[in-house]
């Protein structure tokens, strides 16, 4: 008798555990699909844009655009370096896309090296993480020998 209890009470629990996973199935197959499903897109390639064509783009697409970092580079100033999720990716609409944005090439201050000698104007260049180029070698009558002119 206990036997045939338990074991009906095993039947028991074996089919509204089944039921439970089958309902579970059809609601994350069937039924929230249609409730969330929200198109996906193909990310376009942005590099080289400006930001007002990216956002342009990215609006038309119906997805966000996010400023992510500016770095310098030799690109021209506001045209899109890097961009995340890369081109050709499939996400979903409203989803954001993370650029990074040129701030043009880095610009050093240039030291006046004038009236010292050659060593002290390679020092204070170098001081300024810049390199020495080319030295012209001039004579004049009125300014010392090895004082940069």
């Amino acid at each position: 008798m206990l036997r045939s209890l338990l074991r009906k009470a095993l039947i028991a629990a074996g089919v509204v555990g089944g039921s439970g996973v089958a309902f579970l199935l059809i609601v994350d197959n069937l039924i929230m699909p249609s409730i969330v499903d929200v198109p996906r897109v193909t990310v376009p390639d942005m590099r080289n844009r400006t930001i007002p064509e990216t956002e342009q783009l990215i609006r038309q697409m119906g997805l966000r655009l996010t400023l992510r970092d500016s770095v310098f580079s030799d690109a021209p100033v506001g045209h899109v370096l890097e961009q995340e999720p890369g081109r050709g990716e499939y996400i979903k609409r409203a989803r954001r896309v993370f650029v990074d944005v040129s701030r043009g090439p880095r610009r050093y201050p240039v030291p006046d090296v004038t009236g010292g000698s050659h060593r002290e104007a390679e020092l204070q260049i170098l001081g300024h993480q810049l390199t020495v180029g080319a030295i012209l070698q001039e004579s004049s009558t009125a300014i010392p020998v090895g004082v940069v002119l």
